[in-house]
């Protein structure tokens, strides 16, 4: 939305790209390490939340075994 208000200003277009790349590429790390938590909460290991890259099934995949119940008492990943 800001950056179609900002179409006119090519300099704050770009400065307001780069922020928000860079927002991005912070929240990517935490992002990760939630999916692995959530997806070894379950029983899963880490590499399930690599079904992400499936288009469209994938993220609903996802999402559903996100919303499942956790284990009940330790599991596999517990140290």
């Amino acid at each position: 939305m800001f950056i179609n208000i900002l179409g006119g200003v090519k300099l704050l277009r770009m400065l307001f790209m780069i922020i928000q790349g860079l927002f991005a590429l912070a929240l990517l790390i935490p992002s990760i390490a939630v999916g692995v938590r959530r997806m070894h909460d379950i029983g899963k290991g880490g590499g399930w939340i690599l079904v992400n890259m499936i288009p469209l099934i994938g993220s609903i995949w996802f999402i559903l075994l996100a919303i499942k119940d956790s284990e009940p008492g330790p599991n596999r990943f517990d140290k």
